[in-house]
């Protein structure tokens, strides 16, 4: 595991619970666990700026948890959660391929992190392990 990833692993975790505790909830709906496990591939598959567009769109009618998944992101590499920066500064950088390439590969450094470090939290439609005999 790369250094860059295993320092994000523990900001992710903070995050994470800090979240439960703001909620009010000790678990995580399943969408959220769906949301952060499609984030990567989507930025490999569809690029940065359309996964971003995407995952903070408010056309969808779906959980706000979407949006959330950017939040945290921003958290874990620096930016201000709740603005657009990020988006924007993708959007504004599209032609210049050193920082898009760069960006892309924080991004999912975080992704990783958040990804691994929320299998620590308990998921509602989770199924439960059966026990081993």
């Amino acid at each position: 595991m790369n250094k860059k990833l295993e320092n994000q692993i523990k900001p992710a975790h903070d995050l994470l619970e800090n979240e439960l505790k703001v909620s009010g909830k000790s678990y995580f709906e399943k969408e959220v666990k769906g949301y952060i496990s499609s984030f990567g591939p989507s930025v490999r598959i569809a690029g940065l700026l359309a996964t971003l567009a995407f995952y903070l769109s408010k056309n969808t009618g779906v959980l706000k948890e979407r949006a959330k998944i950017v939040d945290w992101l921003c958290t874990i590499i620096g930016y201000a959660p709740g603005s657009k920066a990020l988006f924007e500064e993708v959007s504004k950088s599209q032609n210049n391929t050193t920082f898009i390439s760069q960006k892309q590969s924080e991004i999912l450094t975080a992704i990783t992190a958040l990804k691994l470090a929320f299998r620590t939290f308990p998921v509602v439609g989770d199924p439960v392990p059966e026990k081993i005999i």
